[in-house]
């Protein structure tokens, strides 16, 4: 036992921060809840230490189907436990890689313009943000919420047409793998800077904004360079726990609920 726990710390560790990680043949199925006994089941599977589940929509009650990504290791399992107990499941993607591999344009645009036909990296997007700066210094003005574990900036800027306008915080990239959120914060910001509509600029020049791109810039860099699938941080804890999924980490009610240090939900100090 104590040599199986041993492996499973080498290749966790190997896995995090080796080469790039692929999910071949990884799928992701929906499952009904019907009874508290499925509910139970499902959230021992997302709980057990080194769970392979992946939940992507975590158990939460009964009566609200759960999405969860199945590695092929796991198949045979996965589907005993489903028949045992009488769960419905849908098969929702039935390779994750494939949908990886063709998420971003296979050509590259002929020009370095940023744009919102395919996601960009931290780096383009604080350059996007630089020049935004010095575009629009009248309306603009650069803030910062620190930096993060591994030293990366975490930026944002103010938008302000006026003095006394109401504010509202849009932050983006809480999970890592979440690259939409991102790109949906940098087309809103510009579209508060560029649009013509009148209610768009009812919208944009009577609100402050306070919009943050990437507030996990240590983890989305992670999703880009090794592990497309990362949610948390990179805040390590311990030997084998690295990463807190910042979305669950705050004062209120923090922790109630058991998490294991290896799941890819957990909230830490």
């Amino acid at each position: 036992m104590r040599n199986l726990l041993v492996l499973s710390v080498v290749i966790f560790l190997a896995f995090s921060n080796g080469e790039k990680a692929r999910f071949d043949n990884y799928k992701v199925f929906s499952v009904e809840v019907k009874n508290e006994e499925q509910l139970k089941v499902l959230r021992e599977m997302e709980e057990a230490p080194f769970s392979s589940y992946d939940f992507w929509k975590a158990p939460g009650k009964v009566g609200h189907p759960v999405d969860v990504m199945v590695p092929p290791h796991k198949s045979s399992e996965f589907e005993e436990i489903m028949s045992s107990l009488k769960f419905e499941t849908k098969l929702k993607i039935s390779n994750v890689q494939e949908l990886i591999d063709n998420e971003q344009p296979k050509v590259a645009p002929a020009n370095d313009d940023f744009g919102w036909d395919r996601y960009h990296t931290l780096e383009e997007i604080y350059s996007w943000l630089d020049g935004l700066l010095v575009e629009y210094s009248d309306v603009l003005t650069p803030i910062s919420a620190g930096n993060s574990v591994e030293g990366r900036p975490i930026r944002g800027v103010l938008l302000s047409y006026k003095e006394g306008n109401p504010a509202i915080f849009i932050e983006s990239n809480t999970h890592a793998r979440e690259w939409i959120t991102s790109a949906t914060a940098t087309y809103v910001l510009n579209e508060f800077l560029t649009s013509t509509d009148p209610e768009v600029r009812e919208i944009a020049e009577n609100y402050d904004w306070y919009i943050f791109p990437n507030v996990n810039p240590d983890g989305f860099h992670f999703t880009h360079v090794n592990n497309r699938m990362w949610r948390k941080t990179r805040a390590r804890h311990g030997v084998i726990c690295l990463g807190v999924d910042p979305n669950r980490n705050w004062a209120f009610h923090s922790g109630q609920a058991f998490e294991s240090s290896i799941r890819q939900i957990i909230s830490l100090p």
